[in-house]
């Protein structure tokens, strides 16, 4: 239906099942205004609506809406978090219930995959990954890493709020959204007119359950279908203003999820970098993002300069050498034959010869995707590998 939406065929189908002019009106109203901001987007103009186009039962997206749910939405699991002095800090992974999981997933495919993100936004962006992401900062001469903090948890049901009613959606339809897309969330402590907009917002849907306290105020989920993309266009005005920002200074800039990466080619000092440094914090604080300062990196000239783990000094991307020499490593000794694949794998730990296999062949790929040519003799060393199973 909405792929050629006509009010003319809504207005003909709409008298002849007797609906109210006003309600047709008002219809077209909100059909107009969806079409004219992307015309790939289902028009949508209410939550049972939605739970008819999404195959979802109201009575249950009700329940998710106004946080009034009898079983929990999420299940959750911890892994640790990558880098170093990490070993006590773990991200928290949120994986829907199958109801749950179900309406995201029409909702992350039919309206959010449908809205591009800015340029600069390299992370679960159709065609872009790592690679695109590091190759524009080869050869710089300068490179900044800012990391966000608690990047997927400080993005508010206000600004997903935000992300659906630009896209022409009715305000009410807009915080059912939203809703459905963030989890509450009692340990992060939003700012006070954070709390203020999202408590007044309740109140102003006129329906009494959705009225929420500070403590119930939602965040994107890790782990949901729909927090990427949601990422991606909560970012879109701070992309836009780090991007012409960045360019009036003579920088380039990228950002793949929390990581965002500067860098220039001019013969600039240590102190003009941290000025320029300060000015970008400030732009992350009006956008209200918080940053990891800990874990900012500056890389000036003659120091090794990695985007996402890639090597960025010469023309192009390359993997680490401490990447690759891990790869000649179990590759020299699974070609022993006073070693083969059964003993290492057993001195390195692995569970199993097949998972370590996995992880070998893993390693290789990723390879591959970086530096195809090395990933051959890569994968011709591996081909000699004599596997018990094989």
């Amino acid at each position: 239906m909405y792929k050629n939406w006509n009010p003319q065929r809504y207005r003909k189908n709409a008298n002849r099942d007797n609906i109210s002019h006003d309600v047709i009106r008002n219809a077209i109203e909100i059909g107009n205004r969806i079409n004219s901001v992307n015309r790939d987007i289902p028009i949508v103009f209410t939550l049972n609506h939605l739970s008819v186009l999404s195959k979802s039962k109201l009575s249950f997206l009700e329940s998710i809406a106004s946080r009034n749910y009898e079983d929990k939405p999420y299940r959750f699991f911890k892994i640790r978090k990558k880098g170093k002095n990490s070993n006590d800090k773990r991200r928290v992974i949120c994986i829907p219930e199958p109801r749950l999981l179900s309406v995201q997933q029409y909702i992350n495919e039919e309206i959010l995959s449908k809205i591009p993100s800015h340029e600069c936004a390299m992370a679960y962006s159709k065609g872009k990954g790592v690679y695109d992401a590091a190759e524009l900062h080869c050869g710089c001469r300068w490179l900044i890493r800012i990391d966000l903090k608690d990047f997927f948890d400080s993005i508010s049901e206000r600004q997903v709020y935000y992300v659906f009613n630009k896209l022409g959606y009715p305000k009410l339809l807009s915080l059912e959204l939203a809703r459905i897309c963030t989890r509450v969330y009692p340990r992060f402590i939003y700012p006070s007119e954070k709390s203020k907009w999202i408590s007044n917002r309740s109140k102003d849907s006129g329906i009494a359950s959705y009225t929420c306290s500070g403590n119930m105020l939602g965040s994107l989920p890790q782990g949901a279908p729909t927090s990427p993309a949601l990422s991606n266009l909560v970012c879109k005005s701070l992309d836009g203003d780090l991007l012409l920002f960045s360019e009036q200074h003579g920088f380039l800039y990228n950002r793949y999820s929390d990581d965002l990466y500067l860098s220039t080619t001019s013969d600039l000092s240590r102190k003009d970098i941290r000025c320029f440094l300060l000015s970008v914090y400030g732009l992350l604080n009006k956008r209200e993002f918080q940053v990891n300062k800990n874990k900012t990196v500056i890389s000036g000239p003659k120091t090794k300069k990695l985007v996402l783990g890639l090597n960025v000094d010469k023309e192009y991307p390359k993997v680490r050498r401490e990447v690759k020499n891990q790869i000649k490593q179990h590759l020299h000794f699974c070609l022993r034959k006073d070693i083969g694949p059964v003993i290492h794998s057993q001195k390195k730990k692995f569970s199993s010869v097949v998972g370590f296999r996995n992880h070998l062949l893993g390693m290789i790929n990723y390879v591959n995707q970086i530096e195809p040519m090395y990933a051959i003799k890569l994968r011709k060393s591996f081909d000699r590998i004599d596997w018990p199973f094989i």
